[in-house]
């Protein structure tokens, strides 16, 4: 299966900072290389997520969703409201 690379999900990224602004940066390299690779985790030799969809809503989810002991891979800029 073909999957999404670093330097295009680093593009996407551009693209929509672009459009919508913030700052273009990376916070944490090597946690955006592994919220891309956590999609294609196995387990005995299987696959964890097998299908595309569920592939591309774990990418998502470690994308966009801090946990607890980790913090989102891109830089974050929250605007206050008067």
């Amino acid at each position: 299966m073909k999957w999404i690379d670093v330097d295009t999900v680093k593009a996407i990224h551009c693209r929509v900072i672009k459009a919508t602004g913030g700052i273009d940066a990376i916070r944490d390299e090597k946690l955006l290389v592994s919220a891309i690779n956590a999609p294609l985790a196995t387990f005995d030799g299987k696959e964890l997520y097998p299908d595309l969809i569920t592939k591309v809503a774990v990418l998502l989810e470690r994308c966009l969703k801090p946990s607890s002991r980790t913090s989102l891979p891109t830089v974050e800029i929250r605007k206050t409201l008067p």
